[in-house]
């Protein structure tokens, strides 16, 4: 009887080439993985084009690294899907044995590897789809020694090649390089910190961390949000593992919204500060997803963009977060979903309303500028607090002053500030004059504050709303600046004793 395969080749390789890796850069990262795990310090990654005016189509792709090499055994077993020597592993990003040939022919219909552990002698081998669909290829050739034109520069080392490429997902070559680049920044960020070196068509990978921490990579400026949060979680039984205990730990960093929300769009998304909320899955220290996870049932908002989330794991965990072998997904299982979910959606939301909070800040701040801009010019018609009529001097030496009297033809005005903070008294609002300097602080801990000024301030530039905050801030700042032309302790406290009967008042009514 004809013997009846398990594995039907042919059929095989084309199903695994819809494997769904995420992009070509996701699928050349199974290459790049190889070489660092063969303790490479430099990767070149080329794209070199069959019709030399940067289209994609017929293009050759080459990762080369200065790696220990293999040997010829050794390299058979590399091009074998499945075939791996680290089989179960854990202790690294390779496990499955796919990266390999499953990377590779995902891209191209040919996959060749130059390969050698001493620069005497380069051993070569290679899998080609249409060789494996007429049956002209049943196995993965031996190794043979390559001709002498392939010339090694590094003691150790190996060579990937990617001929008759046609699933790149980029017709422009220019625009896969660029892709590329952004894509390994992100993914190989730790090993770039650590003194990897990787390029792609000789430009070197910059490191991208999306919780904008690390000094030496993109732009920079975040701060941890609280402590790290740690989960040691049992090592399933079957894992061959020297650990019974592996470690989850995540961490969130929040953006300086004071700092880049002025940012144009366009820059905001080349910086990757917009559209890139989510949760970066970190698997031994390479990035192996970026999305929505262990939110529980937040949704994803606009605000979400200036706080950032990192989960990280070892390997010795891979069924916990449901690893694929193409090591660009996480399918969490629903006992890793209820110990992680929790914690990180509430600090998810607590995150999401400190964003709101600043933003409904830097609106006041906006709206109330231009409010005290015009109150601030019409202040030189009013009678001058005693301490700046008695001062002849003081203009001399406060330029704001010295600039508003020059602007009102020698008559002194003063300028004003508002802020809201906390007090622990029931005053809804107090003010200061200092150096010709009015500052008057709302309330935060008073209903006024919650209940009317906050929804004032938080409107932006939205019509009435903005006539309105214009008209509170017009009375408290009169009533502050009435209280500056109060001579006498005696007649001060009246005014202090009245302000607080007054807004205890308002309290009442608020309440």
């Amino acid at each position: 009887m004809k013997p009846f395969p398990i594995v039907d080749v042919q059929s095989f390789i084309e199903t695994t080439r819809d494997t769904g890796y995420k992009s070509t850069g996701s699928a050349i990262a199974e290459l790049v993985d190889n070489a660092l795990e063969a303790s490479a310090k430099h990767v070149n990654v080329t794209i070199e084009h069959a019709d030399g005016i940067g289209a994609t189509k017929n293009s050759t792709i080459r990762v080369t690294d200065d790696g220990t090499g293999m040997t010829p055994a050794v390299l058979r077993v590399a091009l074998q899907f499945g075939g791996t020597t680290r089989l179960g592993s854990r202790v690294a990003t390779g496990r499955y044995g796919m990266g390999l040939p499953n990377g590779g022919l995902s891209q191209a219909r040919r996959l060749e590897v130059y390969t050698w552990t001493n620069s005497s002698r380069v051993w070569t081998s290679y899998l080609d789809v249409d060789e494996i669909a007429t049956n002209s290829m049943c196995a993965v050739p031996t190794p043979r020694i390559a001709r002498v034109s392939v010339r090694p520069r590094t003691r150790s080392g190996t060579i990937v090649v990617l001929s008759k490429c046609d699933r790149l997902d980029c017709d422009s070559a220019q625009t896969l390089q660029l892709k590329i680049l952004a894509e390994f920044g992100r993914i190989f960020r730790q090993a770039l910190h650590d003194g990897r070196l990787i390029k792609i068509n000789g430009i070197q990978v910059r490191p991208f961390d999306p919780l904008f921490l690390a000094a030496d990579g993109n732009l920079s400026g975040a701060k941890l949000y609280g402590p790290p949060l740690e989960y040691k979680l049992r090592v399933p039984a079957f894992v061959k593992s020297g650990a019974s205990v592996s470690l989850v730990s995540v961490r969130f960093s929040e953006l300086p919204i004071q700092k880049w929300h002025h940012f144009s769009n366009e820059k905001k998304n080349d910086l990757g500060i917009a559209k890139n909320a989510g949760v970066s899955i970190v698997r031994a220290g390479r990035e192996i997803d970026y999305g929505w996870y262990f939110m529980g049932t937040k949704r994803k908002e606009n605000y979400d963009d200036w706080w950032r989330c990192e989960v990280a794991f070892t390997p010795e965990l891979d069924e916990l977060f449901g690893v694929t072998h193409s090591k660009q997904k996480i399918n969490p299982t629903q006992l890793l979903s209820s110990i992680l979910t929790p914690e990180i959606e509430r600090t998810a939301r607590e995150l999401n309303s400190r964003v709101r909070s600043k933003f409904t800040s830097i609106k006041g701040q906006g709206v109330r500028g231009r409010a005290l801009n015009r109150l601030q010019a019409r202040d030189h018609l009013l009678e001058p607090p005693r301490s700046l009529r008695e001062s002849s001097t003081l203009s001399d030496k406060l330029p704001g002053l010295k600039l508003l009297r020059k602007r009102n033809d020698g008559v002194h005005g003063l300028r004003f500030a508002v802020t809201h903070n906390p007090e622990e008294n029931n005053l809804f609002f107090s003010a200061q004059l200092r150096d010709g300097l009015l500052s008057l602080n709302i309330n935060e801990s008073h209903p006024f504050y919650s209940c009317a000024y906050r929804q004032l301030a938080s409107a932006g530039t939205v019509g009435n709303r903005q006539d309105g905050l214009h008209y509170v801030l017009l009375l408290l700042i009169s009533c502050a600046r009435a209280e500056c032309l109060v001579n006498g302790p005696r007649v001060r406290e009246i005014m202090r004793r009245f302000r607080q009967i007054w807004s205890d008042a308002v309290a009442a009514f608020l309440s």
